[in-house]
């Protein structure tokens, strides 16, 4: 995290970063730390699996990230996958993982959501 950065003004840099932690756009934003988080999310509370595949074993040999489902279905597989997660953790998986970059919840929004009532008093 923290990739996502202005590197327009370097001729020379390219977008970089792991598959499958990177959306299909690939366009650099403060967007793409947010899907990586998402995507983190879902498998550490998932045991291990990718939301846009059947099994985690899926993913080996694969070069290019999976095709994102559409919204029905990636919130029948968080529903699904992540049945003790929150509501609230829930959401913001699914808007990270958000085909649209703009809809994509920022940093602190996953913060604030993480950090429960108790931490904010």
């Amino acid at each position: 995290l923290g990739f996502a950065q202005d590197i327009s003004k370097f001729d020379s840099l390219k977008m970089g970063g792991t598959e499958p932690y990177m959306p299909t756009d690939q366009k650099v934003s403060l967007s793409v730390d947010s899907y990586a988080f998402g995507m983190m999310a879902f498998q550490l509370l998932s045991g291990g699996s990718f939301p846009f595949l059947a099994d985690k074993e899926a993913y080996d040999g694969i070069l290019a990230p999976p095709a994102m489902p559409d919204t029905a279905v990636l919130q029948e597989r968080i529903n699904d996958r992540l049945p003790n997660a929150s509501d609230a953790v829930k959401s913001l998986i699914e808007k990270s993982l958000s085909a649209v970059p703009a809809d994509r919840p920022t940093m602190l929004a996953w913060r604030d959501a993480l950090s429960g009532p108790s931490a904010k008093g």
